[in-house]
């Protein structure tokens, strides 16, 4: 337990225990969590110095209330923090110092919430073990592999700190012809020829001089392959032969001119230095030109309203903390004050794995349940989630037999066979907009076109029309539909589809006394339009249009596309789900699209409508 992670966090605890100790608070300010220098946390102001207890204040209710082990995922779920963490030569070794200082914590320390005072004695007590002892022995800084055996062909597009190239010094033509096969090359005039001289083992000088010449330049396009992967080091073994190896045929100078200095007498000979009088001036370059990207929902919602479109975005899983939902007047809330929502972690990461779990697990296993907790098992196994399996396991169940209602009535998750779903369905959809100047308010437009004023998403066209949508499409469009189920009466010829979205996300504000209203279905109106998911819905609606059209021309995608479910699964309880007046379950929003909406989107997006439609 050495090291300046221990050492940070051991200060952190000594802020919390004495909040209002500005010593400590300064002290704390200086650690990696906040990453204020040392030479300065001397002289911060009033107002950082407020933030630093503010922060301090709420990692003290999370300690006090759930304990150690919660109070290390707040921190993981502190973005900035992390970020700091990270940061720098060392930000691997402290990132595995402070998941194993928290494992270690949560083995040894109050099984519940705990005050300061008991966390610093339950470091300390960490900190007097013995340095073998398994509890506190320090872990490498990284699991991953510290060498890696790739083909050539396996490492391209990859690029590694340091590469060696280990068997190119094999002769280049002799190594790798095929004798199991004719030999099929191209002449002088480009006309593909094949060698029937192999059925009397006599292939012909020609046909051999060819096939050596195809390999030669194969050999060199992985020579160059290998080359281009290396960062900071490459090393290429060479071996003496008879026969030259592709490296001596592709590289003339022999070892003993570089170490003799006859390399450089003949770069003296050949290089020319000449001056000018001439001030150089830059160049006024014009504006770069895009013609194409690739394009996705995470990009598209994060570049609204910034006029560099084109500044590459890191999409991911957006679940994150939500508040302030309004409450509507046009339905009536149901009264659920005596059930609660599911105590998890917040955060990318809960969200993606999340995701794994529902993308595993068999939803008609029986038991359920066992089923459910191996996926957990398996997917939890070193993620923060360790400690909620219990919450998580409960949580999936009780989304997976959820009646889905709206216009899906009582149809659950749970339904759907494994052959009826379609977990996960990657797609890469090409956009033919920019060179009709289509931007995502053309999206916006045809969905105010098609929509009537009570719709769910009608207030959400009027939004996408604005002009922080007023971003070029063009190039191409990746996403990944996280199900898409076949419903009761689909055909093969015909199908009965559902696009499905799992949403983890914490809508409810920590506290209140009924936490499933935030997940009511009006309240989910706001949460979509907070979150644009709208705007994804329709991209993976018109990706899931297209894929119809290619593979079932004959049938009618305005059909086969029954729905859009978005399960927000914190406000999923299974069949106790509250249900509203019009038939709309807590935690689901449902959506069908008006008939044609999917067509036009697709001929928009395929830049066969203007951008003024």
């Amino acid at each position: 337990m050495a090291g300046r992670m221990a050492f940070d966090l051991r200060l952190i605890f000594e802020a919390i225990e004495k909040p209002a100790s500005n010593g400590h608070v300064r002290r704390a300010a200086a650690t990696c969590f906040f990453g204020y220098a040392l030479s300065e946390s001397g002289l911060l102001a009033d107002a950082v110095m407020y933030r630093v207890q503010e922060e301090l204040m709420k990692l003290s209710a999370v300690l006090t209330r759930q304990g150690l082990a919660a109070f290390g995922v707040a921190i993981e779920q502190e973005v900035d923090m992390m970020q700091r963490i990270a940061a720098g030569p060392d930000g691997e070794r402290n990132l595995t110092d402070f998941l194993h200082i928290f494992e270690a914590l949560d083995a040894i320390g109050p099984s519940g919430g705990c005050t300061p005072h008991q966390a610093i004695e339950t470091f300390i007590h960490l900190l007097k073990k013995d340095p073998r002892h398994d509890l506190v022995s320090r872990r490498i800084e990284s699991d991953a592999d510290a060498v890696r055996v790739l083909t050539m062909h396996a490492a391209k597009g990859l690029q590694f700190p340091c590469v060696i190239v280990a068997d190119l010094w094999k002769p280049a033509s002799k190594n790798t012809r095929a004798k199991s096969r004719p030999t099929v090359f191209y002449a002088e005039d480009g006309s593909r020829k094949v060698d029937i001289g192999f059925a009397v083992e006599k292939a012909s000088a020609t046909a051999r001089r060819r096939h050596e010449e195809a390999e030669d330049q194969e050999s060199k396009r992985l020579l160059y392959v290998a080359a281009t992967r290396a960062e900071h080091y490459l090393g290429v073994l060479v071996a003496d032969g008879k026969v030259p190896s592709i490296i001596q045929e592709s590289f003339s100078f022999p070892d003993s001119a570089v170490y003799s200095g006859e390399l450089q007498e003949r770069l003296k000979r050949k290089l020319r230095i000449e001056t000018s009088s001439d001030v150089m001036k830059n160049a006024t370059l014009p504006p770069a030109i895009h013609s194409s990207r690739r394009m996705s929902f995470s990009s598209i919602v994060a570049t609204r309203g910034r006029e560099d479109f084109y500044r590459p975005e890191r999409g991911g899983y957006d679940e994150q903390l939500s508040a302030g939902l309004r409450q509507s007047s046009l339905s009536t809330p149901c009264s659920t004050a005596d059930q609660q929502v599911i105590d998890l972690p917040a955060g990318l990461a809960v969200g993606r794995t999340v995701h794994e779990i529902f993308e595993e697990v068999d939803a008609t296993a029986v038991p359920l349940e066992a089923e459910i907790q191996r996926v957990i098992k398996e997917k939890t196994s070193n993620g923060i989630l360790g400690h909620y399996r219990e919450n998580l396991t409960t949580m999936v169940h009780e989304t997976l037999t959820t009646p889905l209602g709206g216009l899906f009535g009582d149809y659950c998750l749970t339904d759907t066979p494994p052959s009826q779903s379609l977990p996960e369905m990657d797609f890469e959809m090409g956009l033919g907009g920019q060179l009709k100047n289509i931007k995502v308010t053309s999206i916006g437009k045809i969905l105010r076109q098609y929509v009537r004023s009570e719709d769910a998403l009608a207030r959400y066209a009027e939004t996408l029309c604005g002009p922080a949508f007023d971003i070029p499409v063009g190039g191409l469009l990746t996403g990944s539909v996280d199900a898409v189920f076949g419903l009761p009466g689909s055909q093969s010829d015909n199908p009965r589809l559902a696009i499905c979205d799992y949403k983890s996300n914490r809508l409810h504000s920590h506290g209140v006394s009924d936490p499933l209203q935030a997940y009511e279905p009006e309240r989910l109106i706001d949460a979509m339009v907070g979150h644009h998911y709208p705007l994804q819905a329709l991209l993976y609606g018109t990706a899931l249009f297209r894929m119809l059209r290619w593979r079932l021309p004959q049938a009618d995608p305005d059909q086969c596309i029954v729905g859009i479910v978005y399960a927000f699964t914190r406000g999923m309880k299974g069949v106790q789900t509250p249900i509203d007046d019009q038939g709309r379950r807590y935690g689901v929003f449902t959506w069908r699209a008006p008939e044609g909406l999917w067509q036009e989107l697709s001929n928009l997006l395929a830049g066969k409508n203007e951008a003024d439609t």
